[in-house]
């Protein structure tokens, strides 16, 4: 397996946060031209978005959560030289409950279904985990 192979999912990854970002800006641009937007009277307090532009906010703080670590984690199995079907198979299904993750955050916003999915995205990143530490030590 090439190094290519475990950039690919890492790339996706980083795909989806751009998205998110242009969807954000969407959102709040949108807010401003509708007049939908309260902006406070002093510059330290928060402006207060509509829902949906809240959401896509949110959503954007969710990439900077657990992707991080997957960041992290498929970075040192490129570095130590991993070459593991599992780890890549489980990298995908981080990516995929990912995208899941976000799609149903910002459309119809199901807490359980979101919940249910990040808990699937959650145990594949920690196969992901086991498998380079695995792989460290037996090296």
């Amino acid at each position: 397996m090439s190094h290519s192979a475990l950039l690919t999912p890492l790339f996706v990854q980083l795909i989806l946060t751009a998205v998110i970002y242009f969807w954000l800006g969407y959102q709040r641009i949108g807010s401003k031209i509708k007049g939908t937007v309260v902006l406070p009277k002093a510059r330290h307090l928060p402006a207060t978005y509509p829902p949906k532009a809240q959401q896509a906010a949110d959503n954007l703080r969710n990439q900077f959560e657990m992707p991080v670590l997957f960041y992290v984690t498929t970075i040192i199995a490129i570095l130590t030289g991993l070459n593991s079907a599992i780890f890549l198979a489980a990298a995908w299904t981080f990516v995929i409950c990912r995208i899941g993750h976000a799609l149903i955050h910002l459309s119809y916003n199901k807490v359980p279904h979101r919940f249910y999915i990040w808990c699937i995205g959650l145990l594949a990143w920690f196969v992901m985990l086991v498998t380079l530490v695995s792989h460290y030590f037996q090296q």
